[in-house]
């Protein structure tokens, strides 16, 4: 008789415009598909969290790379951008510093929605997708809702 599998629950607390959480978004992903090559009796369940890296900034955003050379400084930040760009590369993910920096309020409302209709994974993608690689303002509502109606919700119910 086959052991039942057990249900491993991962609450993941991390903001849309994070490039850590997006790397560690991709870790998780390959130590999951590293558990189910070894057929270990185990299930995954992960549920994304919010959390607003800086909930003072605008939803109309601000020029990305300026706002974290303000933030970090110029010289500093011509260390992190390559260090984040190897980093992002082993992973999977093209980093890029053009765009704006916004307000993630409305993101993480639609991750809500998402998890709702069971798009939850597949949103946060999108979105870290929509900000880190096509430089698109997640705070924008249309910007949104194409990032909604791309993994199958409803695009005028996320707007």
């Amino acid at each position: 008789m086959a052991s039942a599998k057990r249900l491993v629950k991962i609450d993941v607390v991390s903001d849309n415009i994070c490039p850590w959480c997006f790397v560690g978004k991709r870790r998780l992903e390959k130590a999951i598909a590293q558990a189910r090559q070894k057929n270990l009796p185990l299930d995954f369940q992960v549920n994304f969290k919010p959390f607003q890296l800086d909930a003072t900034l605008p939803v109309e955003g601000k020029d990305k790379l300026a706002h974290y050379k303000s933030k970090f400084g110029a010289a500093r930040m011509d260390q992190m951008i390559p260090f984040m760009e190897g980093i992002g590369k082993k992973e999977g993910i093209t980093f890029s510093y053009g765009g704006v920096i916004a307000n993630t309020i409305n993101s993480h409302r639609l991750v809500a929605l998402a998890e709702k209709k069971g798009l939850q994974d597949q949103t946060v993608e999108e979105l870290f997708k929509t900000y880190f690689e096509k430089n698109d303002n997640i705070g924008d509502l249309n910007v949104l809702a194409d990032v909604g109606a791309k993994v199958g919700l409803d695009k005028e119910e996320v707007r």
